[in-house]
């Protein structure tokens, strides 16, 4: 029943207007026309809601989309954007050392970390570059591939701790493409900066190979 109800809304939305939609639906099911005020002009647009690791600020450049591989290989040099903050929390820094066995006083141990070096525990350089998958999916997104294949690291630097707490984003450029004949090679250069601070916390330039 209310399946039925919300497609009846949408029909009545996008082909009558918002001022339809009372005669179009059954009084239990109604929605004032306050509410849907933006209806027609976002009938066909799906937003994240707030929260959602997905969801990009309006101030941020939308995705890179390449609809083919012909796009992606035009594309070497360019810019591809920025992705969203993420928060650095002990808890993910906790994780991190338990996953990879790496449980260093540095780390760890907030104790020890406030009279050490950093004066706070910060996070593992590898934890910083495993985050590039979910910057990655932010930043671009490839169409009409059969695989991705994360083909290695021509060059890795951690120029600055990340201390607990910090607030990390990532811009990337394409570097180089190749084209193997049945796959496509994209070098890229990202950077992964610390919110206020005057060093990145990585530069990586990785390789993937995309199979169509």
């Amino acid at each position: 029943m209310l399946i039925q109800a919300c497609k009846r809304l949408v029909s009545a939305v996008t082909h009558k207007g918002v001022p339809a939609l009372e005669a179009e639906l059954p009084p239990e099911h109604v929605v004032r026309a306050e509410m849907v005020a933006r209806a027609e002009d976002a009938a066909n647009v799906v937003e994240y809601g707030a929260g959602h690791p997905f969801r990009r600020d309006e101030s941020e450049a939308p995705m890179k989309v390449f609809h083919n591989l012909d796009e992606l290989k035009a594309a070497a040099g360019e810019s591809m954007g920025t992705s969203e903050w993420i928060t650095i929390d002990q808890a993910r820094i906790n994780a991190f050392a338990d996953a990879t066995g790496d449980h260093q006083w540095i780390h760890v141990d907030t104790a020890r970390a406030a009279a050490g070096p950093f004066g706070t525990t910060i996070a593992h350089g590898l934890l910083t570059l495993s985050l590039l998958p979910y910057f990655m999916q932010q930043i671009y997104h490839v169409e009409q591939v059969g695989i991705a294949i994360n083909y290695g690291f021509d060059r890795v630097r951690f120029p600055a701790p990340v201390p607990v707490g910090s607030r990390l984003r990532a811009s990337s450029t394409i570097a180089e493409i190749t084209d193997l004949g049945n796959a496509v090679q994209m070098k890229v250069v990202t950077t992964i900066e610390i919110e206020g601070g005057n060093k990145p916390a990585c530069v990586a330039e990785n390789i993937v190979r995309f199979v169509a």
